[in-house]
């Protein structure tokens, strides 16, 4: 939803509920008002993760084409980053390889990543890291040696 759809639904619920709240409702009705606002923009967060969760399965495997390779050249630590990608979710995998994707111009594509997930940019970069290690163990514990 674009910002003046979710202001027109939270000055819709607002007014809805005025005839029983005018009565009642004691404190400033800034704050409910801004309640509602808040309620309303997570509504469409979550609606808009459920959309992205129900595209074609397809789509949700493109980190497989970011991977392959020849099976002739496949080197052995790319099969070991295949399998500990599939232990992780589907959210977290698809988070690591996006922010990762060799071909996207790093700065803008993962600030747009960070705004397509509905998080802050550092917060991101923070959960990345934590991902990039859990892979690194993952790895390491497949293949003894370093990595």
């Amino acid at each position: 939803m674009n910002p003046e759809a979710l202001s027109d639904e939270t000055i819709n619920r607002v007014v809805s509920k005025l005839p029983e709240l005018v009565p009642k409702y004691e404190g400033n009705p800034i704050y409910f008002f801004y309640n509602v606002a808040n309620k309303v923009h997570l509504e469409s967060v979550s609606a808009k993760r459920k959309k992205e969760e129900q595209l074609d399965p397809i789509e949700h495997k493109k980190y497989f084409d970011a991977l392959q390779t020849s099976p002739h050249t496949e080197n052995p630590l790319m099969s070991f980053l295949k399998e500990c990608l599939n232990e992780m979710s589907r959210e977290s995998r698809e988070l690591i390889v996006e922010y990762f994707a060799p071909e996207k111009a790093k700065s803008d594509h993962r600030r747009l990543l960070a705004e397509k997930t509905g998080i802050n940019l550092n917060v991101m970069r923070i959960k990345v890291l934590r991902l990039k290690k859990k892979l690194e163990q993952c790895i390491s514990s497949k293949h003894p040696q370093p990595v």
